[in-house]
């Protein structure tokens, strides 16, 4: 089967949620629950502008690299008779403005906030997948197994915060796979908005770069329903780029939902 840890859309459009869920919780749209984590957090506009600045920053350098051996490459034509051959992700900058980056409007809050399109994951295409099975049948079958899965988590938190609940998914991680942070080397955290991996950061009193080296869905683009998939393929393919063993891959989710997987690579 395949598999995506990604739990499903933004949450933009509340018209098909029932009611009396709508009476119990307040279930704001999640660019204002990024609003929230970043005053919680403390975090000002700079902050995040500098994180988005850094994500297209390493997802250059990655790719000039030529580092993701996962991307396989598609030829399209379109229906004019176009033909193109993608071979990257097409949302990286390369060259970024810091003057026009600052200047861009807040998306949530136009008085006091500070999440805009520079700071949150992008709108992109995109697909991904994870060939998920048993190993005996797959040694059978003449395929060769690269990674295992050592814990794998889905949880809820406070759906009005929503955002948060990537620090007890990370926990619940750790304490499934027997593993400490030092023991990842090579982490996750999917950059739906900037001020998500900064949290995480602060909350772990991790540094930025011990996660995200590659860049992350600031610069990459955050494809719903394939991100999950692209980020287990994406450190699979950093772990062997690194020599690397055990990787860390955490989500946000609309409304309160988070997911952490560890994987192992064979």
């Amino acid at each position: 089967m395949f598999l995506d840890v990604t739990l499903g859309p933004a949450f933009v459009d509340w018209s098909g949620l029932n009611p009396e869920l709508l009476e119990q919780f307040d279930l704001p749209h999640q660019g204002v629950s990024a609003e929230h984590l970043a005053r919680h957090w403390g975090m000002s506009r700079a902050d995040l502008d500098a994180y988005a600045m850094e994500s297209h920053k390493r997802a250059s350098a990655a790719m000039l690299a030529n580092r993701h051996t996962e991307i396989l490459p598609v030829h399209i034509t379109s229906s004019d008779g176009h033909e193109a051959h993608i071979i990257q992700d097409e949302g990286i900058r390369h060259e970024l403005d810091p003057h026009k980056v600052a200047a861009l409007r807040p998306l949530f809050d136009p008085e006091n906030g500070i999440i805009t399109a520079a700071n949150a994951s992008q709108m992109t295409d995109g697909a991904a997948a994870v060939l998920v099975g048993d190993e005996h049948k797959a040694l059978s079958d003449g395929l060769r197994p690269k990674a295992r899965f050592l814990a794998r988590v889905t949880l809820g938190s406070d759906p009005t915060m929503q955002l948060d609940g990537i620090f007890a998914a990370t926990r619940e991680a750790m304490r499934r796979s027997g593993l400490s942070m030092q023991d990842f080397d090579w982490i996750e955290i999917n950059e739906a908005f900037a001020s998500v991996p900064l949290a995480w950061s602060r909350e772990f009193a991790i540094t930025p770069d011990r996660f995200n080296l590659w860049g992350g869905a600031i610069a990459h683009g955050h494809p719903l329903g394939a991100t999950g998939a692209a980020l287990i393929a994406k450190t699979l393919a950093a772990l062997e780029s690194i020599g690397g063993e055990i990787g860390l891959i955490v989500f946000c989710a609309g409304h309160g939902m988070s997911t952490a997987t560890v994987i192992q690579r064979i």
